[in-house]
């Protein structure tokens, strides 16, 4: 099969079987570039990849953008040696895939958490991409170019997160920087190939990488900048584990790996038939190493692939936009709109339009976080030994949403529940229009507001925060970095001292704190 047939091979493989994260990290732990530079009207940043065969860089970029770039002169004449195969010295064409800011947020966020040799310029880089198209950012654009060009000059880092090593990271930096090689000598004009084989990985900024596979792999050895597998058996154990997930050296693996299936003992002699099918297998792996490729872009359904991404996210955006434009107006109906002004008073609602609406709510709350799976584990913990907040805690989420669960406000999507009307909050007259009033205007979780209830307790009993006495202040950077959003300290003052009322209601399942010991804190000076 040519150059152009295995590419479109390659890529129809990979249209609908995602490539593992760690592969991507590990393959542009070897080869790639993270970068942000300084142009004349601005800075410009992206991730770039290197390669003279293009099939990777063509599978990227289907699923992440980017362009392909062409080197200035395109070579097209190969070499051959005195035996009739690829010369070493063949000049090969180097491809480049660059994919800037307008489309690598995709990739940026399925790699970032598997990547080792570059974390800190893939997080430079995530931090410079919030704020691309912000304008007045000029100084931390420019901190962020000074780090990331210092990062990429120095290659090291304070340290190395190797618990993210697993195969996956290895088959990639083994197609970005692995080397197959096979001997033969040349004696009275009749080539023999030897029992010479190995396999490496080269890795010159960051040799400590190359002990840790070694460590993972449990066979291998380190010897200055390559980690060698030597000899035919282990040969063989590295190949079944690392065949199947490679890409550029797909092709070479399984040639090589038919090619240790020929190993033969001292007392055993070296065939004519031995010899053949070496050598056709040798020809496989020195062609796929030295050939010239010709890059020819390879078209495929702009619905698919990145399009598809956007077009997802453009979805999920539209989404939240009509979520949050809906809850708005409904607040703002139900204020203008009740008793009597209400056109739909005192007409009761079909049980059909109130099970749609009971659906509607239900998938508004569960969102994707909470598949009917999460739903159920969760529900499975009431009554146990874990409190509502370890199993917040646990799941990644707030306390309101383990007492819907546990109080079958929100149900999987088999539950009997599911899409009718449970009328689950307060009766009416347990709440008054003013803490209605007052409700709705919160900015923030009920169980941020109980925990700096819970910050004023500490502060009365001299507790400290990060080694220092609680203030406002202090306690405001610390609530915004937890919760990704602005708790400011007019907020948290407004609350200690009792203006931003809290309600017996809001305390109704913590286990922390009751109302009574509320009324009380807010009360002491």
């Amino acid at each position: 099969m040519n150059i152009i047939e295995d590419n479109k091979q390659k890529i129809e493989l990979y249209k609908n079987k995602p490539i593992h994260s760690s592969y991507i990290a590990g393959l542009l732990d070897g080869d790639g570039t993270i970068f942000i530079r300084k142009i004349n009207d601005g800075f410009q940043s992206g991730i770039s990849l290197c390669q003279s065969r293009t099939n990777i860089l063509q599978i990227l970029r289907f699923n992440y953008g980017g362009i392909i770039t062409k080197p200035t002169n395109i070579f097209t004449q190969n070499i051959f040696n005195e035996y009739g195969y690829y010369d070493i010295n063949n000049k090969r064409n180097s491809y480049t895939l660059i994919i800037r800011s307008n489309e690598y947020e995709f990739l940026l966020e399925y790699i970032k958490d598997s990547i080792i040799l570059k974390k800190n310029q893939i997080s430079y880089l995530k931090e410079f991409s919030e704020l691309v198209n912000k304008p007045n950012k000029l100084e931390e654009k420019e901190k962020l170019y000074l780090l990331c060009s210092q990062q990429n000059s120095t290659k090291t880092q304070d340290s190395y997160d190797y618990s993210k090593l697993n195969i996956e990271y290895i088959q990639g930096l083994f197609d970005a920087e692995g080397h197959i090689f096979v001997s033969f000598k040349k004696k009275d004009n009749i080539i023999r190939f030897t029992k010479s084989v190995y396999m490496k990985i080269t890795q010159k900024s960051h040799t400590g990488i190359l002990y840790e596979i070694q460590k993972f792999l449990g066979f291998g050895k380190v010897d200055g900048y390559n980690f060698y597998v030597d000899n035919f058996d282990d040969c063989k154990k590295f190949v079944i584990l690392i065949k199947d997930g490679l890409i550029i050296k797909y092709n070479q693996i399984i040639a090589f790996e038919e090619y240790l299936k020929t190993y033969i003992n001292k007392n055993e002699k070296y065939t004519d038939i031995i010899h053949q099918e070496r050598e056709r297998l040798y020809k496989i792996i020195n062609m796929e190493k030295h050939q010239i490729e010709v890059y020819e872009s390879i078209e495929y359904d702009p619905k698919q692939g990145l399009n598809l991404k956007i077009n997802e996210k453009n979805e999920q955006i539209k989404i939240e936009k009509e979520i949050k434009l809906y809850t708005h107006t409904k607040v703002i109906q139900s204020e203008k709109k009740m008793g009597l002004l209400n056109p739909n008073y005192g007409k009761e609602m079909s049980e059909d339009h109130k099970s749609k609406i009971s659906i509607t709510n239900m998938e508004v709350k569960r969102g994707e976080k909470y598949s009917d799976e999460k739903i159920k584990e969760i529900f499975n913990l009431k009554g146990g030994i874990m409190l509502q907040k370890d199993v917040a805690e646990k799941y990644d989420c707030n306390r309101e949403i383990i007492r819907r669960i546990w109080n079958e406000e929100m149900v999987s999507s088999d539950h009997p529940n599911y899409g009718k009307c449970k009328d689950n909050k307060p009766k009416k007259d347990t709440i008054t229009s003013s803490q209605k009033t007052s409700e709705t205007k919160k900015t923030l979780d009920n169980d941020v507001y109980i925990e700096i209830v819970l910050w004023k307790k500490k502060k009365l009993n001299n507790e400290k925060l990060d080694g220092k006495l609680i203030s406002s202040p202090k306690l405001s950077e610390y609530l915004s970095k937890k919760y990704e959003q602005k708790v400011t300290v007019d907020i948290i003052k407004n609350i200690w001292c009792g203006k931003t009322k809290l309600h017996d209601f809001n305390f109704k399942d913590n286990n922390e704190i009751s109302y009574d010991e509320y009324l009380e804190i807010i009360s002491s000076k």
